[in-house]
């Protein structure tokens, strides 16, 4: 079983640390190298997420002309009261999650239902996902937190069973559209399996 290069614990946060430029396809970045020689020529997203890069998406998201935050924002305050009703006590993992500057939109939804609910936010940034990890549990004193640095395949690899009764992925727009619109998802199960029933998906 693989382990976290790094794992620290506090009151509510678990913070893991994965070393994502490590594993069987990504190992001494084969994967840019792969991406360069093809047509057209592709980058995985993760090298372009370190703290300053990080910092300059969560830039652009606030620019005017950028509308996709916008948007997600305003459907998620009119979703997030009856996600809570729908899903009852919960673990949410967020893949891409930033700031999470959405998802405390959600946060609060749960909060106000008074449903339980953990968060797993799953990042590349590490600098972003520990600015982000201490500063929710700040905010929201009570909640669970277990925070994941490392690529996403990396993150589903790491979850394990759930903490909670039922367990929500969230992938919200901007990330996904980092991802090649031809190829399948790395995230959606394998070819024969089935979500259990437990598990839901939410697709911004």
């Amino acid at each position: 079983m693989a382990h976290p290069l790094s794992a620290e614990h506090h009151a509510h946060l678990r913070l893991e640390r994965w070393d994502a430029h490590r594993g069987p396809s990504l190992e001494d970045g084969a994967d840019a190298v792969q991406g360069l020689r093809q047509m057209p020529k592709t980058l995985p997203a993760k090298y372009l997420y370190d703290g300053r890069g990080s910092l300059l998406f969560e830039q652009i998201c606030r620019l005017p002309e950028y509308y996709p935050t916008r948007t997600e924002a305003a459907i998620l305050h009119r979703a997030a009261p009856s996600l809570a009703r729908w899903t009852g006590p919960c673990e949410l993992v967020e893949l891409g999650s930033g700031s999470s500057r959405k998802t405390r939109i959600v946060l609060d939804a749960y909060g106000q239902a008074g449903v339980p609910l953990h968060y797993v936010p799953a990042d590349i940034s590490v600098p972003m996902l520990e600015t982000t990890a201490h500063a929710l549990v700040a905010e929201y004193p009570n909640l669970k937190i277990r925070a994941i640095a490392g690529t996403y395949e990396q993150a589903f690899a790491a979850l394990g069973a759930p903490s909670l009764p039922t367990r929500l992925l969230c992938f919200w727009a901007a990330p996904s559209a980092t991802l090649p619109p031809p190829k399948p998802s790395p995230f959606l199960p394998k070819s024969g399996k089935v979500w259990p029933p437990e598990i839901s998906f939410c697709w911004g």
